[in-house]
């Protein structure tokens, strides 16, 4: 697609299109337009908390949280099960296995 769009402009080799071709892959690179609807109490909301002319940033903070929550569920659902239920290093006495692994590490002060 970036490709395409912008042979034409590189084959012309002023450097007015030379600029006008960086531009264009930097904007197609960085950024993608989507339309969303949202309910007007939503978008009041938003505002609210956002403040105005700051809707996009915004929703792309929360998008991103969402995203990054999803992620994280499905790294601990594809883990699970990874582990044994029993048999231990620590089954017998948990708070003495911490104690033995921090006093192992000799760069630990206290």
């Amino acid at each position: 697609m970036v490709a395409a769009a912008v042979a034409p402009i590189m084959r012309d080799q002023s450097a007015m299109s030379r600029f006008a071709a960086c531009t264009l892959i930097c904007a197609i690179l960085m950024h993608m337009r989507m339309h969303i609807q949202l309910d007007d109490e939503i978008v009041k909301e938003i505002d609210a908390v956002a403040g105005l002319r700051r809707r996009s940033v915004f929703v792309r903070k929360a998008i991103l949280e969402a995203l990054d929550r999803d992620r994280r569920a499905r790294r601990l659902r594809e883990a699970a099960g990874m582990f044994r239920d029993s048999e231990h290093e620590w089954d017998d006495d948990p708070a003495a296995w911490v104690s033995r692994q921090r006093n192992s590490d000799p760069r630990r002060l206290g």
